[in-house]
């Protein structure tokens, strides 16, 4: 009898780590899950065109294809900060040796969110993002209201010359960018090419 129950309870953490692990990964970005759109002229990824393929709810509520320059570079005048404005840079993955997969949320108890920009240390624009993307349990961990929404998703080109990354985001009821109050530089760790 106890070789019964001590096979169903086996059992029973199998399926309940089955479970958590389905749950876990629901939610996370798969970058293989399809093919990298390259600029073969200037080796750079087509950054809006996998963010339209991939969010493409997301980006039609966006303005991001209209302002959207690759390389262009931001006044630090036009980026600000406000106190409401909470979030996180939580990671860059390195999933080509000229491309960057981000994540991490911005949350505004006013503001909504359009898009996500990347940018180096001289200010250039590196890539983009989409915010809006599922974070469940966000709220309860930042004690706000309707926050499970927050994260962004974005794709970064890089080259060897990226050392940093700051992330900016607009949003839609205001001029200009604006950087998450606590965040620091991203130092980009490029060991998972090396």
């Amino acid at each position: 009898m106890k070789k019964i129950l001590l096979i169903l309870f086996n059992l029973l953490l199998v399926v309940l780590l089955i479970v958590l692990v389905k749950a876990e990964f629901k939610h996370t970005i798969k970058p293989e899950s399809k093919p990298i759109i390259v600029n073969q002229k200037e080796d750079t990824v087509d950054v809006i065109q996998l963010l339209k393929n991939e969010f493409p709810n997301l980006f039609s509520k966006s303005s991001l294809e209209e302002a959207y320059k690759e390389g262009q570079s931001i006044n630090k005048s036009q980026i600000k900060s406000i106190d409401n404005l909470l979030g996180n840079f939580d990671s860059v993955t390195k999933v080509s040796s000229n491309m960057g997969i981000a994540s991490g949320w911005f949350f505004s108890d006013k503001d909504q969110v359009d898009f996500i920009l990347f940018i180096d240390d001289k200010n250039q624009v590196l890539g983009a993002g989409l915010a809006g993307i599922e974070r469940p349990g966000l709220s309860k961990a930042i004690g706000k209201e309707n926050a499970d929404d927050a994260g962004w998703v974005g794709y970064i080109n890089l080259n060897d010359s990226v050392k940093k990354i700051q992330v900016i985001c607009n949003f839609k009821n205001k001029a200009g960018f604006y950087a998450i109050t606590s965040q620091e530089e991203w130092d980009m760790v490029q060991n998972n090419e090396k």
